[in-house]
């Protein structure tokens, strides 16, 4: 694995930034977390100085809020705690966020017809019944899930800061921090940024936003553990010795080790590559819900949870799911006996079952071959043990590859730091704990580990340029990029005075057509530095043509609600043209098609960058047909 230093971009110090408020956002899979503090450019932020959103609402105050919302509230609350007595209840869709696989795309395709299905069914019935409950969230994206969830966590948070800081919100900008997963895609990162910004418009309203920034959730998991170790003296580092952190959180385990090079100033140099993967505490959760209580509770299974099953075979990516009302309430009363496991049975120890009430109606004959008595399910340590042994084997390699490839490199794991949501788990601790004594490391939880990535992302939006790296701005593609080529025409989708005949083919082709390359909001990668996109065009000439032509590339900063530009090629006041003008070189004999008719392969490149757009467009490396890549013309667009 290559060294990668931490202090690569620590060249902002807190003070040259001036007075303002940091508040990073810890949207999470099943939890999610909010942190603050307010940088008045004199002094060094301190771990106390970085505060903890906990008033969710007068009665759940708690470090974290569940990553949970529904579109028909019943009884109680309709996001975050107290949600379990609500049908329909929506988890996990921050899992849909990534580009989908062809497989995932068509059953998200499939999911959307049924839904659609349903809904018809809903509200024919409505017509008939006063009290019927309309699915509203089968005709929301998992984005909209995630932005009205956001909406409400980000009020509860301007609550917060305005009880402690009063009438100070709207004089000071805010800088944002949104935490992700290591390996998470360009697409979830713009969508996860997204709908921490329009969450902030909305509940921020008299505020003004400063910077955005983003960062891994592994690093400030990272940034927050080792200083809280640090300063409660709860581990003795010494210079040239290794760390591993392992945020276990709710749907993603993140590990990163770390070199210590000096002791004062504190300077730390990651030294593997951050490795992860989808083995979290929900991992249990499936376990419980999925199989162990349809073997457990058999055709009553089907009465709690209609057609849950189904349509979990249906789509078994394990991404977004929608629990019925029955399912949320056992799944939220689970939850202790979760956390509570400490590990199988030792031999001779007399069996004391956890036992989990029924939700009315299911379990009222007793069947004690499969735990069920009184309307109450026992369920054993046996149980538990296969419902944890899915992930934590998992958990435990990865911690095990972290060791050995520092270890390979000819250093020397002194500690691991274990946080996160997961980390509450006392047979997960008892199990890295097992595995750190056999590798002769020291095992720590820092204080506050469950919000340690919170806390962490508070630390890294205000870097200091010594100890704290300063997490990268989040910069976003300020237009739609596309460019002007013709399509083959069909009625569904152009219109009839786009249809001409292609003068080679005789095929019809629209014309006046905009392929859409680079979508106004995309995430400019804070790794690489830019959005690299690359369009194929192919063009016909006949042997006595002229070989020049002309390529448009349009810009179009208008916002559409429909998300997506106009495919048809109509540039309004928002749009502005790049003309590209080329002659090819001399066509040679492999391009030749029937006819006397040449094909020229082209292609369109495009970088996007802090700066703005850089255009290359050039003739298409075809070794097979005697024609070797060359660029015909070069063009680029500022930002504004």
């Amino acid at each position: 694995m290559d060294d990668i230093s931490v202090d690569q971009d620590l060249s902002v110090n807190a003070g040259d930034q001036g007075q303002r408020f940091v508040i990073c956002f810890d949207y999470g899979t099943t939890y999610t977390g909010v942190a603050w503090t307010f940088v008045d450019g004199q002094h060094q932020t301190r771990l106390d100085d970085v505060h903890v959103v906990k008033n969710w609402s007068s009665d759940y105050i708690q470090e974290k809020v569940p990553s949970l919302f529904t579109y028909t509230p019943i009884q109680g609350r309709r996001w975050g705690f107290g949600i379990g007595n609500n049908p329909f209840v929506i988890q996990r869709p921050k899992l849909e966020l990534p580009k989908p696989e062809p497989v995932q795309a068509l059953r998200t395709l499939t999911r959307t017809v049924e839904h659609a299905f349903i809904l018809r069914q809903a509200l024919q019935k409505s017509a008939h019944q006063q009290h019927a409950l309309i699915p509203i969230h089968v005709t929301k994206s998992p984005y909209d899930a995630i932005k009205d969830y956001l909406i409400r966590v980000a009020k509860a948070a301007r609550v917060s800061i305005e009880r402690a800081r009063p009438d100070q919100l709207k004089f000071f900008p805010i800088d944002i921090v949104v935490t992700h997963p290591v390996q998470w895609d360009p697409r979830a990162k713009a969508l996860t940024l997204e709908a921490v910004h329009t969450a902030f418009q909305y509940s921020f309203p008299h505020s003004t936003i400063g910077v955005c920034r983003l960062a891994t959730e592994s690093e400030a998991c990272a940034q927050y553990t080792l200083e809280a170790a640090k300063s409660e003296g709860l581990v003795d580092i010494q210079k040239k010795q290794c760390f591993v952190v392992v945020d276990a959180g709710g749907g993603t385990v993140d590990l990163v080790s770390y070199l210590v090079e000096s002791i004062s100033p504190f300077s730390i140099k990651k030294i593997t590559m951050v490795d992860g993967a989808k083995c979290g505490a929900t991992c249990i959760d499936d376990e419980f819900l999925f199989r162990y209580l349809p073997a457990k509770l058999g055709r009553e299974y089907e009465e709690l949870a209609p057609h849950v099953l189904e349509q979990l075979h249906q789509d078994p990516g394990g991404g977004q799911i929608v629990l019925t009302k029955g399912l949320q309430s056992m799944l939220e009363r689970f939850q202790n006996i979760k956390h509570g496991f400490k590990g199988p049975q030792r031999p001779g120890q007399t069996e004391h079952p956890e036992v989990l009430e029924l939700p009315s109606g299911i379990g009222n004959r007793n069947d004690l071959a499969r735990g069920i008595r009184d309307g109450l399910l026992l369920i054993t340590n046996t149980d538990l043990e296969k419902m944890f042994s899915v992930s934590v084997p998992k958990i435990l390699n990865l911690i095990d590859k972290q060791i050995t490839a520092v270890e390979n490199k000819g250093l020397q794991v002194a500690a691991i730091f274990l946080s996160g949501g997961f980390s509450e788990s006392k047979y997960l601790v008892q199990c890295v704990r097992e595995l750190a004594e056999e590798r002769d490391v020291s095992l720590h939880q820092a204080h506050n580990s469950w919000s340690a990535v919170a806390r962490g992302g508070v630390l890294m939006g205000v870097g200091n340029g010594i100890e704290r790296r300063l997490a990268p701005e989040a910069l976003r593609c300020p237009y739609h990029i596309g460019v002007v080529l013709s399509e083959r025409w069909v009625e569904y989708a152009h219109d009839p005075d786009q249809e001409y005949k292609d003068r080679f083919g005789h095929a019809s082709l629209a014309k006046g057509n905009i392929k859409w390359i680079v979508s106004k909001g995309d995430l400019i990668d804070p790794n690489k530095g830019s959005i690299d996109m690359t369009q194929p065009v192919v063009q016909k000439f006949a042997k006595t043509n002229n070989l020049s032509g002309r390529l448009t590339v349009v810009f179009d900063k208008q916002d559409y609600k429909e998300g997506a530009p106009p495919a048809r090629y109509n540039p309004g006041a928002d749009a502005m043209i790049e003309e590209l003008d080329f002659r090819l070189p001399p066509l040679k004999n492999g391009q030749l098609l029937a006819g006397g008719i040449y094909k020229v392969d082209m292609e369109l490149k495009v970088e996007v960058n802090s700066a703005g757009t850089s255009l290359q467009f050039l003739i298409s490396k075809r070794p097979e047909q005697g024609v070797q890549g060359r660029v015909l013309i070069t063009g680029s667009h500022p930002f504004d």
